[in-house]
C-alpha cells in the first residue's frame, strides 16, 4: 500500500491493484479449508445461529491472532489477523482490517489488538477508544482495557478481548468471553508468560 495514496482496498478494486503491482494471487477456492467448510455446513444445517454466538458460547480455541510489541527505541506496533466470523454474509468485513477498530498503535500512548465479534467492536471503534482511555487515564493500560470491555457490553452486549501495552511498557489484557488464550514477554523475563 506504500505505493498507493489509499489505505484499503477490497473486493475487485484489491484484486485490480495485486495485479497492477504483480502480487501473487489464489483462486478463492484456495483458501477455504475442510475444516471450516465443515464447521459452515453444520452450522447451516443447525439454523438460528447468529454471528454473535460465536464468542459467547465458544468452547474451543478461535481464529484472531493479536500481538502488540514495543521496541527498544520506544515504538510501538500492533497486528491483528483473524480466522473471520462463522456463517457471515457474504461481503462482510470485519473488524480485523479496519483500522482503530480491531488493531491500532500510536507511539504516544500504547498500541492494541482485539478479539471478539466484529460487528461490535467496529460500533465502539475499540481499538482506537482503548488508547483514547489510556490516555485519558494517564498510560493506565489495566484500566483502559477494563474500561473498554465494560464500554463494549453497555453499548452494544458485545463479547470480546483486548491486548494493549502502553508505551511505558504496561500491559493491559481484559475480556468478557468464556476464555482468551494471551501469552506476554519482556526483555527481562527469560521465559513468557502464558495464560489460556
Amino acid at each position: 500500500m506504500e505505493k498507493s495514496e489509499h489505505v484499503l482496498l477490497v473486493g475487485m478494486g484489491a484484486s485490480r491493484f495485486a495485479r497492477e503491482h504483480k502480487i501473487a494471487t489464489c483462486s478463492q477456492d484456495a483458501l477455504i479449508t475442510m475444516r471450516e467448510l465443515d464447521r459452515w455446513r453444520a452450522l447451516q444445517a443447525g439454523g438460528g445461529f447468529s454471528t454473535r454466538d460465536a464468542f459467547r458460547k465458544k468452547k474451543g480455541p478461535a481464529g484472531t491472532v493479536g500481538a502488540v510489541a514495543l521496541d527498544f527505541k520506544g515504538n510501538v506496533a500492533a497486528g491483528t489477523s483473524t480466522g473471520g466470523t462463522p456463517n457471515k454474509y457474504p461481503g462482510r468485513v470485519g473488524d480485523s482490517p479496519l483500522i482503530g477498530c480491531g488493531t491500532y498503535a500510536d507511539n504516544s500512548v500504547g498500541a492494541v489488538s482485539t478479539t471478539g465479534w466484529g460487528e461490535a467492536m467496529i460500533k465502539v471503534v475499540m481499538a482506537k477508544t482503548v488508547i483514547d482511555l489510556m490516555e485519558r487515564n494517564h498510560l493506565d493500560t489495566p484500566a483502559a482495557v477494563r474500561e473498554a470491555i465494560r464500554l463494549l457490553e453497555r453499548k452494544t452486549e458485545g463479547y470480546g478481548g483486548i491486548i494493549a501495552l502502553g508505551n511505558n511498557g504496561e500491559i493491559g489484557i481484559s475480556y468478557n468471553t468464556p476464555r482468551m488464550a494471551r501469552a506476554y514477554l519482556s526483555a527481562a523475563m527469560r521465559t513468557p508468560c502464558i495464560e489460556v
